[in-house]
């Protein structure tokens, strides 16, 4: 139960990450590697919690 809490509140976080691409990119930064670099922190703290 609490892993699947863990990853309910995470998949909020990764949605705005994506909704962000398109502004960031406006703003001049590579979207996808902040997309890249976020995701690979997710992992790490995934693999942390199990």
């Amino acid at each position: 139960m609490a892993f699947l809490t863990f990853l309910m509140s995470h998949m909020a976080l990764i949605i705005s990450i994506v909704n962000l691409g398109p502004l960031m990119e406006t703003l001049g930064y590579p979207s996808n590697w902040v997309i890249v670099a976020q995701g690979k922190d997710l992992l790490l703290k995934a693999n942390n919690a199990i």
